[in-house]
């Protein structure tokens, strides 16, 4: 597939996305919204998810304190009633004093690392990338649109130039970040992985447990062979 970021709407929620659109624009419940998937396959899904933010948040050296996997919708604080957009983990940082492009970074980090496990679990369909995408960056698009800057920032997808950013706002291009964090996800898979098994094991890490983790052994590294689980490569079957 192409490069082509395009605005999706589902369940009232607004995505940007390189995954072409499974449905048309409405509301849709939680059987359709898993892409197909088992439960257990979501669950799977979701905790490579939050792992990818704590691996990819503690390379960048932000201050990754803890991580939470739910066992069910109903059951995240604060949620309520689930539309079938419901995310099923967070990853708390603390006070932090970072380049906001990092936090961008932190935060494009767990939707691909989601869609990696995808593509190695041979469950990478046009259906399950872009449900994942809707799913997963439903929440943390919205974080990044209110993360708060020393000037405002104009967000672009994919674009190669810009002419219309606003008198004091910094260009930010989002496409290049999500890039970094593929890269980052990439680096970090093993760290990433031994989070997502705690995780789906005991349900919640701290800190000092996320900093265990990150002494497991690391496979050898990939080779510059097709990588079919990037940003912008399209899913693969």
């Amino acid at each position: 597939m192409g490069s082509m970021w395009m605005q999706v709407g589902v369940n009232s929620r607004v995505v940007y996305t390189r995954y072409p659109s499974q449905v048309p624009a409405g509301t849709y419940g939680p059987d359709l919204m898993t892409g197909g998937l088992t439960w257990q396959q979501v669950r799977s899904r979701e905790a490579h998810h939050e792992a990818g933010h704590a691996a990819v948040g503690m390379a960048l050296g932000l201050p990754v304190t803890a991580v939470h996997l739910y066992a069910a919708p109903d059951a995240v604080p604060g949620l309520g009633a689930t539309d079938g957009m419901a995310h099923l983990g967070h990853t708390a940082l603390g006070p932090f004093d970072a380049d906001v492009r990092s936090v961008l970074v932190f935060l494009a980090a767990g939707v691909r690392a989601a869609h990696r496990w995808l593509a190695e679990q041979e469950l990478l369909t046009p259906r399950t990338a872009f449900f994942n995408d809707v799913l997963g960056s439903a929440g943390d698009q919205a974080r990044m649109a209110m993360l708060t800057t020393a000037r405002p920032a104009h967000f672009t997808w994919g674009a190669d130039q810009v002419s219309d950013v606003p008198p004091g706002h910094d260009h930010i291009e989002m496409a290049s970040l999500y890039d970094q964090a593929d890269d980052l996800v990439r680096d970090c898979w093993a760290h990433t992985t031994a989070i997502a098994h705690h995780l789906l094991a005991q349900g919640n890490a701290d800190a000092n447990t996320l900093r265990r983790l990150h002494r497991v052994q690391s496979p050898a590294a990939p080779g510059d062979g097709p990588q079919p689980w990037r940003t912008g490569t399209g899913a693969a079957r």
